[in-house]
């Protein structure tokens, strides 16, 4: 079977929440967005300004300089009361708060009949009166508050520079739970225009692929082992990581191998992947792979993140399959006769 694509560590986190109903994942998320408007408010800032184009809320949004953020905030009004999902409270340079927002958090759960009505009843009561927005995937029927949709928010996100790694996991985690992607946006003439050749560009990355994969019988034993699957699942796998990432990768025990962009330049790409290692281990690992010769162009090593070695080489250097496909299997043959294919899969510490 073809082996998980990597998940986002929000992902990982959500697989040991309790419960689950719809709710579980409304409450895990609406956490990890105060997590990240706290890390940084530009995006959701950005989100609420846009929406805010009238200023209804009455919030100096030039002043502000931090979201504070509280989730589960109790409210009452007449004689009716509620758990608000998530709670801004606008800070300016100084300190001093210069506005408050309050935003029911939905994803695949309706809003509660009359729920926004009440929430706006009890915004009433306070003064300064607090805006009161609805963040969900669908406009809420009941329009008693502005609507902030999800793929707004995760636009917001994608569009803000220097991207602090903890929104990116989120939007991450945003598109896996299918709550919001590029995928949900409209069709450019771009992108329509692009079908063909991207046609063409999928059955070439195949054509390696295969070609690869047919010569992994050449490999030692315990790699060929772990690297072949039967039938032709490596390409569904390969097929599944397009979808999700836009990289024609295939993996096998800890390598991977395939088609990827890097500013718009599609590289041929392999890849020892981290799996669990600590960083104890990676540096062993590392050092392993420089007394092995591995830690050299085109190989180069990586001292963070999802991969351990990774080499690439330019696709359009090729003259055709054959030739990607033997570079690809060179370095899967170096890794293999290195013994580093199976280093990487020994146990974390």
């Amino acid at each position: 079977m073809p082996q998980p694509r990597t998940l986002s560590r929000l992902s990982r986190l959500f697989t040991y929440a309790k419960g689950e109903s719809i709710y579980t994942l409304e409450n895990f998320t609406t956490e990890a967005l105060a997590i990240a408007v706290e890390a940084d408010r530009l995006p959701m800032q950005t989100a609420l300004e846009l929406l805010d184009g009238d200023n209804a809320s009455g919030i100096p949004w030039g002043q502000v300089r931090r979201l504070a953020p509280s989730t589960q905030e109790y409210v009452y009004s007449d004689g009716s009361a509620g758990f608000l999902d998530l709670v801004l409270a606008a800070m300016d340079a100084e300190e001093r708060e210069v506005g408050r927002v309050w935003i029911e958090v939905k994803i695949d759960s309706p809003f509660g009949d009359g729920q926004l009505r009440g929430y706006q009843q009890a915004a009433a009561l306070e003064r300064p009166r607090p805006w009161l927005v609805a963040l969900s995937k669908a406009r809420p029927i009941d329009g008693a508050a502005p609507w902030l949709a999800w793929m707004k928010l995760y636009q917001a996100a994608r569009r803000t520079p220097d991207e602090n790694p903890v929104w990116r996991d989120l939007r991450k985690f945003l598109e896996e739970q299918m709550i919001a992607s590029n995928a949900f946006g409209p069709i450019s003439d771009a992108e329509a225009g692009a079908l063909e050749a991207a046609a063409a560009l999928l059955a070439k990355a195949s054509v390696v692929v295969h070609t690869v994969h047919d010569r992994l019988k050449e490999l030692s034993e315990p790699t060929r082992t772990v690297m072949t699957w039967r039938n032709k699942e490596f390409l569904n796998g390969a097929a599944e990581n397009f979808r999700a990432t836009g990289k024609f990768v295939t993996s096998g025990g800890h390598a991977r191998y395939g088609l990827v962009a890097d500013d718009g330049i599609a590289y041929w790409h392999v890849s020892i992947e981290n799996g669990r290692l600590g960083a104890t281990r990676r540096e062993e690992f590392l050092q392993l792979a420089a007394e092995k010769g591995l830690t050299t162009a085109p190989w180069a090593p990586q001292v963070s993140g999802p991969d351990l070695l990774v080499a690439r080489a330019r696709a359009t250097a090729f003259t055709g399959h054959l030739d990607a496909a033997d570079w690809v299997f060179t370095r899967l043959r170096e890794l293999d006769e290195s013994g580093l294919h199976v280093e990487a899969s020994r146990p974390g510490r």
